[in-house]
């Protein structure tokens, strides 16, 4: 697990390279509809808790369902692994940047499916050890934001 976590340290460091790089990125859809989110979450707790519940570990769980467990358990029986690897790395990646705009946010999400997918394969296909991953990521990133937003 904290391979997984160090693997999506690099990720946001790479992402953030690219950041320095090109300059500033405008928000496509995905990440306009997440910030409008989090700051319509941060006037109430309820709302605040909800959002993390959602993102922080409703979403990592089903993620892990649908783009691990499922394809790259399948795939896995009738591909090389190399091959069922990058197969159900890049739906994830992909559903995450929704337009041209977002596209050094590639760079994060295939570098989070990636760490995804090796915690799922070094743990013998145990899908809890990438969903806590998964989980911990976006539980304190989403933490992290709604602070900041409460704060501004």
């Amino acid at each position: 697990m904290l391979a997984g976590l160090g693997m999506m340290g690099i990720a946001s460091a790479l992402y953030g390279i690219v950041v320095l790089i090109i300059g500033r990125i405008e928000p496509g859809g995905n990440q306009a509809a997440i910030d409008a989110e989090l700051l319509a979450s941060t006037s109430s707790l309820p709302q605040a808790l909800l959002l993390l519940g959602v993102v922080g570990l409703f979403a990592p769980i089903v993620e892990e369902l649908v783009f691990r467990q499922i394809p790259f358990g399948s795939l896995q029986q009738h591909l090389p692994t190399p091959l069922a690897f990058v197969l159900s790395t890049l739906p994830f990646s992909l559903m995450h940047v929704t337009s041209v705009q977002e596209w050094p946010l590639a760079v994060f999400y295939v570098g989070s499916a990636v760490a995804f997918s090796i915690a799922y394969l070094v743990s013998n296909r145990n899908i809890l050890v990438p969903v806590a991953v998964h989980v911990l990521w976006n539980g304190t990133g989403t933490a992290f934001q709604l602070l900041t937003h409460a704060f501004r």
